[in-house]
């Protein structure tokens, strides 16, 4: 398992998956009210499961499974920062 080929995928598939809805929510984001915190973690949270579902469309397109706890949890010590990156940069204000 490579998993550089696997951030990657992962950043260009998010990307590509936030740049058909900014140009589609743009309008919207421009007359829209401030939102409320719990409106923004709301979003947040199905955000970072937009994310981690994208991942797991990617693990199983490749046929990637984890032998045991201990290779999986490596495996996510490598991926989290990615994870966190790209939902900050996907955030909406």
């Amino acid at each position: 398992m490579n998993i550089e080929t696997i951030k990657t995928e992962l950043i260009q598939e998010v990307d590509q998956l936030f740049q058909k809805e900014q140009k589609q929510s743009l309008q919207k984001r421009i007359h829209t009210k401030i939102k409320s915190w719990s409106q923004q973690v709301t979003e947040t949270e199905e955000l970072i499961q937009r994310v981690n579902c994208t991942l797991q469309h990617i693990l199983q397109r490749h046929g990637i499974t984890f032998k045991d706890p201990m290779e999986k949890e490596g495996f996510t010590h490598h991926i989290e920062p990615t994870i966190h990156q790209l939902v900050l940069r996907n955030m909406k204000d």
